[in-house]
């Protein structure tokens, strides 16, 4: 059985002698709405937020997804705003607001949109973002390298080449600039003795970065006997400086390369490409577990911190 402020009041109005203990004259209902909304609002602006800018719809509608993350932010500025009014209500006396739980629901929410744009923005540009490219372009089965262009592949995303595909790592060359970007060419074996077949443009690359030492070539599955797909590269910030490592091998190498395509060597493209859509759900739910937790132990904290300001404001 609880009491409550106003019978403590009462008590002492009425003149008796009568010392309330602690454990119930300054004890009080909590209010459980206030606090399951500074559990669960936060959270969920985080899990949304996140969740629009990491998946499909961020690639296909991009404008959309910003504009409600946008609108996302003006409903936490309200709550702010709410949190505001319930102050200036508690300074002129009225006991029917808790302040403090909507400054923290607000705080907290703030900071949940921050780290869910931040979060999502960083899911979608290194796991979905390739993911989608990748699987929005052409996939070609048997290209053999020393008859077909580049150009001729323009659209592709993932390539399986001929068995007698392979890289010509007598061939290598890295452009360094902070990281070395390194490229090897894909050319076709010649005859029965498995010696590299010398190519008269050279337009399919396979490539990697911090992989490379003078002649070495070690990137992806550059020693598998199996390789013999390309998954293509479709990072804008990358493609310019393997193309001057490309170049680097023109002028070495006295080769041409015309319309260069750039690939990761795999055993298998598809798998890669699903690799990096696992790796985007596999940190978003990673996600949504941890915020969940801190936010559990914030509230927490919350309760037990504003339960010893009532009780010493009653003091």
């Amino acid at each position: 059985m609880y009491s409550t402020f106003e019978e403590a009041a009462a008590l002492q109005k009425g003149g008796h002698n009568h010392v309330a203990s602690p454990g119930r004259a300054f004890r009080r209902k909590m209010n459980i709405v206030p606090v399951l909304l500074a559990l669960f609002l936060p959270w969920l602006v985080y899990c949304g937020s996140f969740s629009l800018l990491s998946f499909y719809y961020h690639f296909k509608y991009a404008y959309m997804v910003y504009a409600v993350v946008g609108v996302t932010f003006i409903l936490v500025v309200m709550m702010g705003a709410f949190a505001m009014d319930a102050l200036q209500n508690r300074s002129m006396g009225s006991t029917s607001m808790e302040p403090h739980w909507y400054v923290f629901i607000f705080v907290t929410s703030l900071l949940a949109w921050i780290l869910g744009v931040s979060c999502g923005q960083y899911n979608f540009f290194y796991c979905m973002q390739p993911y989608y490219d990748v699987v929005s372009l052409n996939m070609y089965d048997g290209v053999d390298p020393s008859r077909t262009q580049g150009i001729e592949l323009m659209d592709a995303g993932r390539i399986i080449f001929t068995g007698r595909s392979t890289l010509d790592l007598q061939k290598v060359a890295g452009f360094r600039n902070s990281q070395t970007y390194c490229v090897a060419p894909i050319t076709v074996f010649e005859g029965s003795n498995a010696t590299v077949k010398p190519l008269l443009r050279y337009d399919f690359w396979a490539v990697g970065t911090d992989c490379c030492a003078g002649n070495h070539f070690r990137c992806g599955a550059y020693d598998s006997s199996r390789a013999h797909s390309g998954l293509r590269l479709l990072r804008d910030d990358q493609r310019g400086f393997f193309r001057l490592a490309v170049q680097q091998a023109e002028a070495s190498y006295g080769i041409k390369a015309i319309h260069p395509l750039f690939f990761h060597w795999l055993d298998d493209p598809s798998t890669e490409a699903l690799d990096y859509q696992e790796d985007g759900f596999r940190w978003y739910f990673l996600g949504m577990f941890t915020y969940f937790c801190s936010q559990f132990v914030m509230v927490t904290g919350a309760v037990t911190t504003f339960a010893r300001w009532e009780k010493w404001a009653v003091c």
